[in-house]
């Protein structure tokens, strides 16, 4: 009996890794909508799950880029993403205090990478736009209609630069960095001065550093993602129009996004740079 139901176990499981699809094919940007996917996993974070939802439940077939340190990326390379390590890049530093935060805070490292984008990607596969994503993200539907969306962003007469969705309403700042689309050339200088502000070693969360740059850049024009593609599972205005609409706010959303029940400005008080270093590593 012993030995049958050990048989059986081993069939299933070959069972299920033959029906899973296989990604390893080589993947070009086609030039329209969004050419590739980034996003981070350090320390203790993971991508498989947002990057296994952006092949079967988005069937998003371009590139995926995973900005790691680990050394195991045999899960993500499944679906196809390509991992770039860290301290495969490095920045030029302005000041002392740049280079500082740079060799002293992986944390610094780590959020400095989101403002890098299109500096880690090949130049060869003819990436001109990117949706980055924090990986904790999790894909609710098929990328498709995000994808027309983006296609208008690149018209020349528009004035953004970047597009990201707005944060709630609870939130002293404007957008939330856990999602944005980029366009390689017209969003250079949000980039780089987003950079800057990040190296300054200021802020705990990239997020505040956007906020300040936005602020104190008024000719740099971030815009908004449309609301309804996204679900904050925290924000009691999403979760009250899911309620009314009877569940098809969150079903019919592209992106599900996990968020702590405060804005980030009170976390940042609660947490040390040195805490946060720790669940980088």
């Amino acid at each position: 009996m012993f030995v049958l139901m050990a048989f059986v176990h081993m069939f299933s499981i070959v069972y299920v890794m033959k029906q899973q699809p296989n990604y390893s094919f080589e993947m070009k940007a086609d030039g329209g909508g969004v050419d590739a996917v980034v996003t981070i996993a350090t320390g203790k974070y993971s991508a498989m799950r947002l990057v296994s939802g952006l092949r079967e439940v988005g069937e998003y077939k371009k590139p995926i880029y995973v900005i790691t340190d680990h050394k195991n990326v045999s899960d993500i390379s499944h679906y196809g993403a390509t991992p770039v390590y860290v301290d495969q890049n490095q920045p030029v530093f302005e000041t002392e205090e740049a280079r500082f935060a740079w060799e002293n805070s992986k944390l610094t490292k780590v959020k400095w990478y989101k403002t890098q984008i299109f500096n880690i990607v090949p130049e060869k596969a003819n990436i001109k736009t990117i949706l980055f994503l924090d990986a904790d993200v999790i894909i609710n539907s098929k990328l498709r209609n995000f994808e027309k969306l983006t296609s208008n962003y690149l018209e020349e007469d528009s004035i953004c630069v970047a597009y990201f969705f707005h944060e709630r309403i609870y939130s002293p700042d404007n957008f939330n960095s856990g999602t944005g689309f980029f366009m390689r050339e017209k969003s250079k200088p949000l980039l780089e001065a987003w950079s800057k502000e990040i190296l300054s070693g200021k802020y705990v969360r990239d997020q505040l550093a956007l906020d300040t740059t936005l602020k104190e850049n008024p000719d740099i024009k971030a815009c908004g993602l449309p609301y309804y593609m996204n679900f904050y599972t925290t924000d009691s205005l999403t979760n009250i129009s899911n309620y009314l609409s009877l569940g098809l706010r969150k079903l019919t959303s592209t992106f599900i996004h996990p968020t702590a029940n405060k804005n980030l400005r009170k976390m940042s008080h609660e947490v040390s740079h040195d805490q946060m270093n720790e669940n980088l590593k």
